[in-house]
C-alpha cells in the first residue's frame, strides 16, 4: 500500500523557487520562514507534474531530491 502524498510541498530554497517559475509552476503562497528569520517559505500544490519537474530541478542543480 502507499502512502497518500502530501497535498502541498513547502521549499525554502529562492534558487529552487525561481527555477519551477521557469517551468511555469507559482507558488500558491509565499511567507517568512518560523525557522529560519531572513528566509522566505514557498508553498506549491503538489501534483505529479510539479513532483516531475521538482526532481528535474534538483538533479540539475546536483542536490539531493526530497520526496
Amino acid at each position: 500500500m502507499t502512502q497518500p502524498t502530501p497535498e502541498h510541498k513547502f521549499i525554502r530554497s529562492l534558487r529552487v523557487s525561481n527555477l519551477l517559475a521557469k517551468r511555469g509552476y507559482q507558488p500558491d503562497h509565499i511567507e517568512p520562514s518560523r525557522q529560519s528569520s531572513g528566509y522566505l517559505v514557498f508553498r506549491y500544490r503538489n501534483t505529479v507534474g510539479f513532483q516531475t519537474a521538482l526532481n528535474d530541478v534538483y538533479e540539475s542543480i546536483g542536490a539531493d531530491k526530497r520526496e
